[in-house]
């Protein structure tokens, strides 16, 4: 949770600009913002912050007129170019530009830290989400992803040193928010919580773990909401910067 009263006075000029405040990530960032209180703008001259919440592309041609900002950016640009810095348990530094953390990557690096998993080999990893999650103008009933090994997540997810043998995005047009990700393999792990539905962690910014071990193996269930997540992260590293 971000977490600011009483800890910081937030400069009366400090403001948040949202480039794609329209779409479904940026709609999220401005709703917790204002939820807490952290003051935006739509004048990119005003702004402390930039949060880039727009796809790839547009995200690459507007992080080319903000050299020297401070930016969060939502759009994958500054992960897939490697013109920035990870967001997810960086150091702020002001004048930088940061790549937030997507949705299956983050459930799985913050779920195998949280259950304290010590993984022994390659991991297999399912993600199970809303129709939220799939790309823009697609539908279906029941689709598993184009991409698999070649997702921009699995690269995300490495980086971390982690070895990933599959990758099977599904997404399930009959819900519209909320992400289940299992990840196994050989390793051993913290076993803790019960079976649950995605429901319960729609519109919260935190996790729901289930970790077993049967042997040498460990299965880890993470539930996560895909778009209060990452808009979550967003926010936090957003007034680290202001």
């Amino acid at each position: 949770m971000l977490s600011h009263g009483g800890q910081r006075t937030m400069n009366s000029r400090a403001r948040l600009a949202i480039l794609g405040r329209s779409g479904r990530i940026g709609a999220e960032i401005a709703r917790l913002a204002e939820a807490r209180k952290i003051p935006l703008t739509p004048d990119l001259d005003e702004a402390s912050v930039v949060a880039i919440a727009l796809p790839l592309e547009p995200g690459r041609q507007a992080l080319a007129g903000l050299a020297g900002r401070s930016v969060v950016d939502c759009s994958g640009a500054v992960k897939r170019d490697g013109t920035g810095v990870y967001g997810l348990g960086a150091d702020p530094q002001r004048g930088r530009w940061y790549g937030n953390p997507g949705c299956i990557a983050g459930a799985v690096i913050t779920g195998l830290r949280d259950a304290e998993v010590r993984v022994g080999g390659p991991v297999h990893i399912t993600a199970v989400g809303g129709a939220s999650y799939a790309p823009r103008g697609q539908s279906g009933t029941m689709r598993v992803a184009r991409r698999q090994l070649d997702h921009p997540h699995v690269a995300e997810i490495a980086a971390t040193g982690l070895e990933i043998a599959s990758f099977t995005p599904v997404i399930c047009y009959g819900t519209d928010r909320g992400l289940v990700v299992s990840i196994s393999g050989i390793g051993s792990l913290v076993p803790q919580g019960d079976a649950f539905d995605v429901a319960d962690i729609v519109g919260l910014d935190g996790l729901i773990l289930r970790a077993r071990q049967d042997g040498d193996h460990f299965a880890l269930t993470v539930g996560i909401d895909n778009l209060t997540w990452p808009a979550s992260r967003a926010l936090e590293l957003a007034y680290s910067l202001i």
